[in-house]
């Protein structure tokens, strides 16, 4: 079971804090990310940047005058699809 500091020092028989040089300590300091959201916001950022680059892309090529911003939330916009489906998708295998 997971424990925090305040659980830690609450067991701790001296009220002193626990040495936080042990590995088991370092071990309850470390923030628990799954892989799946990790991925899942690498890609939502990595189609936010593609859609920017499109736009600039689109608007050097053509003399077009498109705001990047569009570009951005478009990127936002098919990024949190990508990465709603990545999310769910591994979140699903993780938990069976």
């Amino acid at each position: 079971m997971d424990q925090t500091i305040v659980h830690l020092l609450a067991e701790h028989q001296s009220g002193m804090a626990p040495d936080l040089e042990s590995a088991e300590a370092r071990h309850y300091l470390v923030l628990k990310i799954p892989k799946w959201k990790i991925k899942a916001v690498a890609i939502e950022l990595a189609v936010l940047l593609v859609g920017l680059i499109c736009v600039l892309g689109y608007n050097w090529l053509f003399k077009a005058s498109i705001p990047p911003v569009l570009g951005v939330i478009v990127g936002a916009i098919n990024g949190t699809l990508v990465a709603w489906c990545v999310a769910t998708g591994d979140a699903e295998h993780e938990i069976n």
